[in-house]
């Protein structure tokens, strides 16, 4: 009688264990993820349907020889599905241990994780293609199709991804402050802070205080301590205008700081580690000044790693037309004003001015003509005196107020062509002419010389 309950227990022991083991595998086999359990020597237990599908062997997903060589890990294989497709598998295998902590079987998780890559791939794509936007929409502050800045463009483009002193060389209002910036906003310190100064506007003792601050007391009226522009840009880039005009005294303190990387407050003990990005930048040929010892050797190397030119405004006087249209819609805007364009005249003396303030001067003519202005064209009364005068001071031909009717169409072509470069197939278009037309009034007009 007891062997029978015995044997009734044991047969219901057994269902109950096939009945679990059922349900087991009903419930791994239903699962989204793929499962295969093997025992120490490797035989498979259980592999569900999906693993099957994904695996025909055992070495596939399995790297290791012996059971208790399995550590935790996680790998990603990219495989071919019946359809030619790739799938992107992430693959995890673990070991099983018993109650005594020894290893008595592992098994393997497999997931795919094609979508995941793809909308991770997107991302990197999306964040990229906003990433190059953004560097065309600051380069875009930088306004120009000459190949001279477009030199100037080529060279933000190459050094903004890196740490290195940029040192920029131009012409007083070439824009070197504004390369400057689309060097940093395009640099990996984007989100950290531009500080700029002009070493040029303050004396030795005031530029060194602004850029490595001072300690309380440490000169007459310094009643706090302060920090300098050094610690202010931690992280990010300071813009040294001008700095041909610094001090032999504060050359010396500077060439520290680029050497150590550390700046030592005007009255303290101690320095202090900044991570600061320098860009120089002066009109001066400082050459020729560290021959004449106004500007140390050493610094001058130090700081003229990675030179940038930016060209004068005659250099690249295709551009003109192109920034006093840009200007001009800035001003009308800010002036609440409608001005449409610059008259045909007003291009052609635009165009034959010398510049010798460069982008800076065009822009405050833009500025004081749209103010000016009293219709919604742009008139050459609505410049100043010198802009009406060529560089020898006579007042220009095509102006003269002597001329006979047919000027103003002589004025007109000329302006086309000057806004054209003298191409005379865009000349012809601009102008709503053909070009046989156009070539036979600039030949009575004694412009094909031109």
């Amino acid at each position: 009688m007891k062997r029978f309950f015995r044997n009734k227990e044991v047969s219901a022991d057994k269902k109950q264990i096939s009945l679990n083991k059922k349900l087991l595998e009903t419930i791994l086999g239903r699962i989204g993820d793929a499962v295969c359990i093997f025992d120490r020597n490797f035989n498979i237990l259980f592999q569900s349907p999906l693993h099957v599908k994904w695996f025909d062997k055992l070495e596939e997903f399995i790297c290791f020889k012996r059971v208790d060589e399995i550590k935790p890990n996680r790998t990603v294989k990219t495989i071919t599905n019946e359809t030619g497709s790739s799938l992107h598998l992430e693959i995890s295998t673990f070991p099983i241990k018993d109650d005594e902590g020894l290893f008595i079987a592992g098994i393997n998780i497999v997931r795919d994780v094609s979508h995941s890559i793809k909308l991770e791939k997107k991302s990197k794509e999306l964040a990229l293609f906003k990433q190059q936007q953004l560097n065309k929409l600051e380069l875009k502050t930088i306004i120009g199709n000459s190949k001279p800045i477009q030199k100037v463009l080529e060279g933000v483009h190459k050094i903004s991804k890196l740490d290195t002193v940029v040192y920029i060389q131009g012409d007083t209002g070439t824009g070197k402050e504004l390369v400057a910036q689309a060097i940093h906003k395009l640099s990996l310190r984007f989100n950290k802070p531009f500080l700029a100064i002009n070493c040029g506007a303050l004396s030795e003792s005031l530029l060194d205080s602004e850029l490595f601050g001072h300690t309380k007391g440490s000169f007459t009226g310094a009643d706090s301590e302060s920090i300098g522009l050094f610690e202010a840009a931690d992280g990010g880039t300071l813009f040294l205008d001008e700095i041909g005009e610094m001090s032999i005294g504060t050359q010396v303190k500077l060439l520290r700081v680029l050497q150590d990387g550390e700046v030592r407050k005007l009255g303290a003990t101690t320095s202090k580690k900044v991570n600061v990005r320098v860009i120089t930048a002066t009109h001066r040929d400082i050459a020729k000044l560290v021959v004449e010892n106004k500007f140390r050797e050493d610094l001058f190397y130090r700081i003229h790693v990675f030179a940038i030119r930016t060209p004068t405004l005659k250099e690249r006087s295709g551009d003109i037309l192109l920034l006093a249209e840009n200007f001009l819609q800035e001003f009308a805007q800010q002036q609440n004003k409608i001005v449409r364009k610059i008259s045909d005249e007003a291009i052609l003396l635009l165009k034959r001015y010398s510049w010798p303030g460069n982008i800076r001067e065009l822009r405050n003519i833009i500025e004081r003509a749209t103010i000016l202005c009293e219709s919604d064209v742009i008139q050459p009364s609505d410049f100043p005196v010198a802009t009406l005068n060529n560089e020898s001071g006579e007042t220009l031909p095509s102006l003269d107020t002597q001329q006979t009717p047919d000027d103003p169409h002589k004025v007109k072509i000329i302006a086309s062509l000057e806004k054209n470069q003298w191409n005379k197939t865009l000349a012809a278009k601009d102008l709503n002419m053909s070009r046989t037309t156009l070539w036979r009034k600039m030949k009575a007009y004694s412009l094909l010389m031109n």
